[in-house]
């Protein structure tokens, strides 16, 4: 599992990729789950995308056939 540090808008645009990426069938097994600053969790890329622009998420876990990946957001 890759671990991954960056600032509000590099998770908004690793988000997109990842979106990108789903909607293009390359990994139709992705899942996005993100966890907010009080500990909820929210499941989904468009969930999560919405939720970091509004800056309510500490990190985000990103899993596919591929790769894992948390991405802690500064």
């Amino acid at each position: 599992m890759n671990q991954y540090f960056t600032t509000r808008q590099g998770a908004i645009r690793r988000l997109i990729e990842i979106k990108r990426e789903m909607m293009g069938a390359r990994y139709p097994l992705a899942t996005v789950v993100g966890r907010r600053k009080d500990g909820c969790e929210f499941n989904g890329v468009e969930s999560v995308l919405v939720s970091v622009r509004a800056g309510r998420i500490a990190c985000f876990f990103h899993t596919s056939a591929i790769e894992n990946q948390v991405v802690f957001i500064s």
